[in-house]
């Protein structure tokens, strides 16, 4: 069981990390086609020679190998930085309809609820819950907030903890066990 939960977590990593595997593919392509001795990387600078010396390798590469591992480096890198720096996810991005489906050890079940304006979260057209302190974590994809009852005599507040697969999916756990928020549309 351990193995199988493993696979399936390298898989998921694997799926959310596409990118990176293409990029290390490349490299690993690039490196497999170096001649080895045609370009030597050592450094007559103290700090350089230290790093050699503690890494134990002299590096020989040609020139163009080289710049082009360069020049994939820089743009993977850059690919990497727009993609984290041009979203920017706010409360805003809940608002809509969605499938609200959980399984937890007592209980497995679904309902539609609906996210408007401010963090309003009504199960059957009925206001049951405030979404406070919502919080988006660019370097993990996760976003998490609290999930506050406003009924009376209804006193839950449990914390939500959610990867974002894409705008339409986000799973993740709230109140330990799973959850799984599915978009089903926006009211224009």
């Amino acid at each position: 069981m351990i193995k199988i939960n493993l696979l399936n977590k390298f898989i998921k990593w694997c799926n959310q990390n596409a990118g990176f595997l293409a990029f290390i593919t490349i490299l690993v392509t690039i490196l497999l086609s170096i001649n080895f001795n045609q370009f030597d990387l050592s450094f007559t600078n103290p700090f350089w020679v230290w790093v050699w010396n503690a890494l134990a390798y002299s590096i020989k590469i040609p020139v163009f190998t080289f710049v082009i591992i360069f020049i994939i480096g820089v743009a993977y890198w850059w690919r990497l930085k727009n993609r984290y720096a041009s979203k920017k996810i706010s409360l805003d991005f809940l608002i809509g309809h969605w499938k609200n489906e959980w399984n937890s050890p007592n209980s497995t079940g679904s309902e539609e609820c609906e996210i408007r304006e401010d963090g309003k979260y009504y199960i059957m057209g009925q206001h049951w819950f405030d979404l406070k302190e919502f919080e988006y974590d660019p370097s993990t994809n996760k976003i998490t907030f609290w999930k506050t009852a406003v009924q009376p005599d209804d006193t839950r507040k449990v914390l939500n903890t959610l990867n974002v697969v894409n705008n339409d999916l986000l799973i993740g756990e709230e109140a330990g066990h799973q959850i799984k928020y599915t978009k089903l549309y926006i009211d224009k």
